[in-house]
């Protein structure tokens, strides 16, 4: 199997360098998914911590935020093991310690960005659950169309109902997230992990 240097990694995470993914994949599942069964986990949750891990660190390669001090496959495990932790909170079970060096991750870091997956895959759910009129509506203003081009393109009447379609369409987007269980916890997650200041 051929070793990729960290820069090559990470330029390859970027520009989705489909050798690199597969590459990252071969080499890093198995230990991951390990980790999962090793301690109580499923062969699925192995998969959500794996593609969450992943998710984190592509989004702080696209940040420019990550700084690795340690070869890539070392780092990715390091994440998984926090994304795992985080995931075995909400089970109330503890994971046994193990020889990887805490200070290869920011644990709150790690959490937050977990956090914000969550908060995505939350909006994801109920974005996909609207008509295909208002999901193209929501997706036409997010690509920053302006009112008269989508009016042009939903082939609507006029201006006005473009704008009242997609208040609309947003309004049933958002009440819809509010009413799911974990919002609060998904909005309000940093609150809770804040020391008490009594």
């Amino acid at each position: 199997m051929t070793k990729y240097s960290n820069e090559e990694i990470l330029r390859g995470i970027l520009e989705h360098d489909e050798k690199i993914l597969l590459n990252i994949y071969n080499t890093n599942y198995d230990k991951i998914e390990n980790l999962v069964l090793s301690n109580n986990g499923t062969t699925d949750e192995a998969a959500d911590v794996f593609q969450d891990s992943l998710i984190i660190v592509y989004n702080k390669v696209r940040n420019q935020s990550l700084v690795l001090t340690a070869h890539f496959d070392t780092y990715l495990y390091a994440v998984a093991k926090m994304v795992w932790k985080a995931l075995l909170r909400k089970k109330i079970i503890n994971v046994p310690a193990e020889n990887y060096s805490e200070k290869l991750v920011n644990e709150e870091d790690i959490l937050s960005n977990l956090m914000e997956n969550e908060r995505h895959k939350l909006v994801w759910k109920y974005f996909n659950k609207l008509s295909a009129d208002c999901q193209k509506v929501i997706q036409l203003f997010n690509d920053g169309k302006s009112i008269r081009e989508i009016t042009a393109i939903m082939k609507y009447s006029s201006e006005q109902y473009t704008k009242n379609r997609r208040a609309k369409c947003k309004d049933r987007l958002i009440e819809n997230i509010m009413k799911d269980p974990r919002y609060n916890e998904l909005i309000n997650h940093k609150y809770h992990n804040k020391p008490s200041e009594n």
